[in-house]
């Protein structure tokens, strides 16, 4: 393993793959002309041109479908076209899970998408082993210096909840560290050979980490290729708001009356910061983050670790309530029961009544947002005038704009959405 993983060639895995490492690589020009097409067509997030929305959007219920009957225990048949189902699984975050359901015979689906879904988990399986590695290796360094960074999110919860780590993708690592310790975590970044990036504009502080040998495009437009981008995403606090004129879900109040040095969020406030994760944005809120949200709720209601009351203790303590009310609706549609009737009344009761409208016209097939997001819904969690106001004003003027370049940029890429939307043949996904 070469360190900062500048890999030299893929690692051996065990199970056979049809398809070669690098079938459906891209040149760098052809991946970046990919985002400067979808950026003129006013949709920067939709790079496959050649798939048509409606294929893409039967293939996501699809898979949504199997989803439902393999997490209630029955076997399951994913049928379509290879290119379909498999930017479907990529755009959901579930080729590599599905992929392993393939190997353990819990899904059936033709020879030539099973080739695509064994491509994806091939791959995530030498990226999440070597981003396992770095992890321990930063981590390290860290507690030298006196840090002791907590895992969040993916990394943590694809090797504690899910069958394997390879089976759950990421694009970067998560560690919250205390504020104190901030810059004793950035010497240690730094003296591994790490460049900081500019620090973040909204809730939570954070600051993204990259190593400068990394690729800062995609190998592949297909799946979460071994060598993609990756970063460390440093965080000093839990609190998140989806928009500047959103109330703020205040989850350092409950982190800071625990014991620190945890290398994990202890239950409750897991639950709680992956549901208000998952459903602040639904950008977020994608199948692989359902599927994750009930593997933690299901394994951890066996263990005991998980008790209800408490989140609803902690979620209303820390004015979250509402903002998990999306994540968990949607969990409990693609698997049934898994989240208490008394425990969606109550965050139905605090959740947006323009939130409640929008969720009860979705299912977790439609939820999550690829392409595009409507004006309307960064209204949503607005509850106050005060509020309308302020999230108005940013919209008008954006506050992530550096330079009068960026807000240029920022406004000719608004325009081509309003002008795309403006066409009677623009038809694409929510």
């Amino acid at each position: 393993m070469i360190a900062g993983m500048a890999f030299s060639s893929p690692i051996e895995t065990s199970e056979p793959v049809r398809l070669e490492l690098d079938a459906f690589d891209l040149p760098r020009d052809a991946v970046c002309e990919r985002f400067a097409l979808a950026a003129r067509r006013g949709h920067p997030a939709w790079l496959w041109p050649a798939l048509t929305v409606a294929d893409w959007q039967a293939s996501v219920a699809n898979i949504a479908d199997a989803i439902t009957m393999v997490l209630a225990g029955q076997k399951a048949r994913i049928v379509g076209a290879p290119t379909a189902i498999g930017i479907a699984a990529y755009s959901s975050g579930t080729g590599p899970l599905l992929g392993l359901w393939l190997e353990h015979g819990l899904l059936t689906t033709d020879e030539d998408v099973a080739a695509v879904l064994q491509l994806h988990l091939h791959h995530n399986r030498l990226r999440m082993a070597a981003l396992a590695d770095e992890t321990e290796r930063l981590t390290a360094a860290m507690v030298t210096r006196g840090v002791r960074p907590t895992l969040l999110k993916g990394l943590h919860t694809a090797r504690c909840y899910f069958p394997e780590a390879g089976a759950r993708p990421m694009s970067d690592v998560d560690m919250l560290v205390a504020p104190a310790e901030e810059a004793d975590a950035a010497a240690a970044l730094a003296q591994l050979g790490y460049v900081a990036g500019p620090p973040g504009q909204g809730i939570p502080a954070q600051r993204d980490w990259r190593r400068p040998e990394t690729s800062d495009v995609p190998q592949s437009l297909a799946f979460v290729h071994y060598r993609d981008p990756w970063s460390i995403d440093v965080q000093t606090s839990l609190n998140r708001r989806y928009t500047p004129g959103a109330q703020i879900a205040r989850l350092d109040d409950v982190w800071n009356t625990m014991p620190g040095g945890a290398a994990a969020l202890p239950q409750p406030l897991l639950l709680l910061h992956l549901a208000v994760h998952a459903g602040c944005g639904f950008q977020n809120l994608n199948l692989i983050r359902l599927i994750e949200l009930i593997l933690v709720i299901r394994h951890d209601t066996r263990s005991g670790a998980l008790s209800w009351p408490a989140f609803l203790d902690i979620a209303r303590s820390a004015r979250a309530l509402g903002m998990a009310y999306a994540a968990l609706q949607m969990c409990d549609r693609l698997a049934p029961e898994t989240v208490p009737a008394n425990v969606l009344t109550a965050c139905n009761e605090e959740a947006p009544v323009r939130l409640r409208k929008l969720v009860a016209r979705l299912t977790p097939a439609t939820a999550h947002r690829v392409a595009r997001q409507s004006y309307a819904e960064k209204f949503i969690w607005q509850r106050s005038g005060i509020g309308l106001a302020r999230q108005l004003l940013v919209e008008i003027v954006p506050t992530n704009a550096g330079t009068l370049g960026d807000v240029a940029r920022i406004y000719r890429t608004r325009a081509m959405k309003l002008l795309r939307r403006a066409s009677p043949s623009s038809a694409i996904p929510n």
